[in-house]
């Protein structure tokens, strides 16, 4: 848990560590974060209603298919190229 002071739903929706604990990909967090929900009814509140605008927005990801992701990167790459050329 990065911050000391959690005081609103968008000061949890910030924190990395809140955000791991959501999707359980951290044993820590989830350790820090049980414990910091489990303090208080406050705690537990803000938590709540974190997950439930969580659970609303979660993004469906589509697959993209590796020939447009080479073909983006190289263009990425392009791109820089010609920019650092530009600034020496």
């Amino acid at each position: 848990m990065k911050q000391t002071t959690i005081s609103t739903v968008e000061d949890l929706l910030a924190d990395e560590t809140f955000i791991a604990w959501y999707h359980r990909s951290d044993e820590n967090a989830l350790r820090e974060w049980n414990e910091w929900i489990l303090a208080g009814i406050t705690n537990r509140a803000l938590a709540d209603e974190a997950m439930r605008l969580l659970n609303y927005i979660r993004v469906k990801e589509k697959n993209i298919p590796a020939e447009q992701l080479n073909a983006a990167a190289t263009r990425l790459m392009q791109t820089i190229t010609k920019n650092n050329q530009g600034h020496n």
